[in-house]
């Protein structure tokens, strides 16, 4: 059982980890060009409409691939229910990508490619964490 939870809580910090790790390389490419104060969300709202599409598949790419690595570590530290519990982190990934393109303008093939890439890279993760 704490194997488990230890299994659930290292997947996600390692996924944490590295999308905060791929977000700080994809905001230096993309510096704003105005000051951004982060409680001002028009301001926010007109930085993320600025951006190009570039933008958006390294964000696209970097949740599924902290989706895919989160849910291979829980996976492969799971003792029991690994399956489950890759699907589990995994779906917290989903969830939070789900968050993202909820609360900032994004490009309307993001709301179609974001959930299934998801998917697709939780089913990947866990699936290689099963392997021998």
């Amino acid at each position: 059982m704490l194997r488990r939870i230890g299994a659930v809580i290292c997947g996600f910090l390692v996924g944490f980890a590295l999308y905060i790790l791929i977000q700080r390389q994809i905001a230096l490419q993309f510096p704003p060009e105005f000051e951004i104060n982060a409680h001002d969300k028009e301001a926010l709202t007109r930085y993320f409409r600025s951006l190009p599409d570039k933008f958006f598949i390294y964000i696209l790419l970097a949740q599924a691939l902290t989706a895919l690595f989160a849910s291979f570590v829980t996976t492969k530290i799971a003792d029991k229910y690994n399956l489950y519990m890759g699907l589990l982190v995994g779906g917290m990934f989903f969830i939070a990508s789900i968050s993202f393109i909820a609360t900032v303008p994004t490009p309307g093939w993001m709301l179609i490619a974001a959930p299934i890439s998801i998917i697709i890279a939780v089913y990947f993760g866990t699936k290689f964490g099963l392997r021998k």
